[in-house]
């Protein structure tokens, strides 16, 4: 996180790390450049601030003191709506590209679907697992040089609150395949594809680094996989709700709409709806890479 330097409540002042020499991911992806050790550097930071706020990290009164704390009930309904619900309604808040008319209509349709986002909207409202960034993406996290170190820094976390793990790493991930969606149409795709997997290599690792620590062990070995399991799972879901709603909901993404055509944007819900249909058994980063290979062919294949 920017380093705080000092805050008078009193005065509403904050005095914070200047991050005016770093450069916002997504301009960098947009612009054709790569996330270097970006995604590595946020599954660990997601790892470590989840599990020392979750219940492994925190006796059981210090998770309620959190969780009373941490109440942020006015930008959660933001979430609950723009997020995880409006996108698959006739709703006014809604719009896309003309050429995704099709789409948008099938998706509101999509009984199957709906009932799934109605499934992950639930999760993200009752799963307080840990403290959340709340708004995780390419356009929240900075990036840039200094004295020859890689430095990041992720910013805006006024959606902040405790909540489901996956959240936070699938809009993270939701940007990521918009980002690799975008440049496999203007042809310079580079490691695009391995940026999720770089992210959920380094969160798991980190946080089993860290369970030996746990306050209660009673959560045994076994249990931990089991928990990375539903994390990861959830981490799809949100992701897919994420490329949806960005696409054909309220608040859109200039990876896409700066595109000449809808093309990318198609590709990107149809892996959308996959990520959270399949959410269960796509098991792995090699199965997601191998699903947005296979729906780019059929989009060759297809066209437009």
């Amino acid at each position: 996180m920017p380093i705080v330097h000092g805050y008078d409540e009193a005065n509403y002042v904050l005095v914070m790390e200047d991050l005016s020499d770093l450069r916002v991911l997504r301009t960098v992806l947009n612009e054709g450049g790569g996330c270097g050790a970006a995604s590595t550097a946020i599954g660990v930071f997601v790892a470590r601030l989840s599990f020392a706020t979750s219940d492994f990290g925190l006796s059981s009164a210090e998770r309620k003191a959190l969780l009373a704390e941490s109440v942020n009930p006015e930008l959660c309904k933001i979430t609950e709506d723009v997020v995880l619900s409006e996108p698959y309604l006739d709703h006014e808040h809604n719009h896309w590209h003309p050429d995704l008319d099709d789409i948008a209509a099938e998706f509101r349709a999509d009984a199957e679907l709906r009932t799934e986002v109605a499934d992950l909207r639930h999760r993200f409202m009752s799963h307080a697992q840990a403290l959340l960034h709340g708004d995780l993406h390419t356009g929240s996290v900075m990036i840039g040089i200094r004295e020859d170190t890689e430095v990041l820094r992720v910013f805006d976390p006024e959606f902040s609150f405790v909540g489901p793990i996956g959240f936070d790493l699938g809009l993270y991930w939701g940007n990521l395949i918009a980002a690799e969606s975008r440049a496999r149409a203007r042809g310079d795709l580079g490691d695009h594809g391995m940026q999720l997997e770089s992210t959920w290599t380094a969160f798991e690792s980190e946080f089993r680094r860290l369970w030996p620590r746990r306050v209660d062990t009673f959560f045994d070995d076994g249990y931990l996989d089991r928990f990375l399991t539903g994390v990861w799972q959830d981490s799809l879901g949100f992701a897919g709700a994420e490329l949806i709603r960005r696409i054909i909901g309220f608040a859109h993404l200039t990876d896409l709409d700066t595109l000449p055509d809808a093309t990318a944007a198609r590709h990107a819900l149809r892996i959308g709806r996959e990520l959270i249909l399949r959410r269960t058994t796509l098991n792995s980063p090699a199965d997601i890479r191998a699903l947005a290979e296979r729906l780019a062919a059929v989009d060759a294949t297809v066209g437009p």
